[in-house]
Parts: structure tokens; sequence; C-alpha cells
């Protein structure tokens, strides 16, 4: 996804369907995570748009420009379409946050300052 569908020179999706796992994402509250943010018609979140008691303060800093998804304990599995940049990581011991937490907070700190560095 991060990559409009390609892998190299294989087409997994067409750009299209990029576009559309990612279109016009729909504010509100989840009840069940306790979190407000941006969902998008595949169940992708714009996770720079949350915020809530289950969630870190700083999400829509670190998180910013990133969709995807993550697992209570800190797991994370996210993109960013404009940056081409996809970002991965498990952790090896549960916690009580959703969306990373402090585990991940310096990891998407130092991945931010990476992918806004000019060459």
């Amino acid at each position: 996804l991060a990559n409009g569908g390609a892998l190299g020179s294989v087409r997994l999706l067409s750009e299209g369907a990029c576009a559309g796992l990612i279109g016009e994402p729909k504010h509100g509250w989840d009840c069940s995570l306790m979190v407000e943010g941006a969902f998008t018609q595949s169940g992708l979140c714009d996770l720079g748009t949350y915020k809530g008691p289950t969630i870190a303060k700083e999400a829509p800093e670190i998180f910013r420009g990133f969709f995807g998804w993550g697992g209570m304990g800190g797991s994370l599995s996210l993109f960013d379409p404009k940056r081409r940049l996809s970002v991965g990581y498990a952790m090896n011991g549960m916690h009580n946050h959703v969306f990373g937490g402090p585990r991940a907070e310096g990891i998407m700190r130092a991945i931010q300052r990476a992918a806004d560095a000019k060459p």
C-alpha cells in the first residue's frame, strides 16, 4: 500500500484500489478502543487523527501521515502513502497501550525525523 500497490515491478493492487482503501475517512468515536479518530471504508485508521484515554497523547504527532492498525499491547502495522513508507513493530512483551504506547513512541519519532529529513 505504501508503494501504490506495487512491489518492485510486480503489481499487487491497482493504484485506484490503494487510493480507495484510504479514501474518504469518516471521523467518529470507537467505543471498543475508547478513541476518537478517522477510519477508512476498509477499516484502516488515519492514526494521526487519533486521541482518547487508551492512546498516547502524542499520537497525532508521532503517527502523522500514517494509516494502518495496531494491536493491544503495542504492535503496529502502518504505511504512509505520500512518503511511500511502511512500518511494522512487534513487541516482545504485553502492556496496556493501544497503537504503540511508550515503547513505540521513540521508534515513531525517529521514523518521522528520518522521513522528514532533507537529502
